[in-house]
């Protein structure tokens, strides 16, 4: 599979601009597109992300929040709080590299999937701040309007964001497979409505247009029968049997939020790999 340079100026086939300081930024161009963060001192990557406004725009706000006197807040940049306690503990100092993409939202933010599964692959390692990561002595800052900041942690306290990822998923047979991936899928079956089977473990779960041969969206959750109780896509197709099925692939219950958000990625990213499209409903498509 990818045992590639994710560090490369041609990184999966796309043409990336040169290393910079995320500070003193002169390349990056003010159009739509994919940045990658690292830091210049352990030289992997901590961040991948994607903008639709300018990239100088969104790299601009970044860098402010990054090198700010407080932990910023959780907006308008995720990324910011955890590239912050990074810096504060330290003392990295911060480059960036961007590609353009002119391309829609949804095939955009499969595009940036697609990037951090092959990064998994090819290092065996998350990047630092993507998946609702975080330092495992901080807190992370809320939102700007609840005006709560992120918070050193005293000795003996971890965030439980902070702790192992998952081992990445690798290329494995189709996508309707039950063993896509290397996963155990289950297929729901039952009335229109979510059938009473479904257990209240945490999950990846497919929705799949059987006349399409296609998956037309895929998640993950802690909670699989609520989350299927109450999904917006499920009733925007009414969970028509004859057209549509649902498998899910359950975990046990310790598993963390960050952890289900790795493999859903890894999912979303191989699935992109796979088609070079993001499924039909995914990322509010369509």
């Amino acid at each position: 599979m990818y045992k590639d340079d994710v560090l490369s100026s041609n990184w999966a086939e796309l043409k990336w601009t040169e290393w910079e300081p995320l500070k003193n930024r002169k390349m990056v161009p003010n159009l739509p597109g994919i940045y990658r963060i690292r830091a210049k001192e352990v030289n992997h990557l901590f961040y991948i992300g994607q903008t639709g406004d300018s990239l100088s725009k969104r790299l601009t706000a970044l860098s402010k929040q990054t090198y700010a006197i407080e932990m910023p807040f959780n907006d308008p940049h995720t990324a910011a709080p955890n590239l912050w306690v990074y810096l504060n503990e330290y003392g990295y100092e911060y480059e960036c590299s961007v590609t353009t993409i002119n391309t829609n939202k949804t095939e955009r933010m499969g595009y940036e999937d697609y990037l951090l599964w092959r990064h998994r692959v090819a290092t065996g390692v998350s990047t630092q701040c993507n998946y609702g990561r975080f330092h495992k002595g901080y807190t992370k800052s809320s939102l700007k309007n609840s005006g709560q900041r992120g918070l050193k942690l005293t000795d003996g306290i971890e965030n439980p964001s902070g702790g192992s990822s998952m081992e990445p998923l690798l290329l494995l047979n189709n996508p309707m497979e039950l063993n896509w991936m290397g996963l155990d899928w289950y297929t729901v079956v039952g009335t229109r409505t979510v059938p009473k089977e479904l257990n209240h473990l945490p999950c990846v779960y497919k929705m799949i247009d059987k006349k399409l041969n296609d998956i037309v969206y895929l998640g993950q959750t802690i909670d699989c029968r609520n989350r299927l109780n109450n999904h917006p896509v499920l009733k925007k197709i009414k969970l028509d049997l004859k057209q549509y099925e649902v498998q899910v692939a359950y975990f046990d219950s310790n598993i963390l939020p960050f952890q289900l958000h790795e493999i859903e990625s890894d999912l979303l990213g191989a699935y992109y790999h796979l088609t070079r499209k993001a499924p039909k409903y995914q990322y509010g498509g369509q």
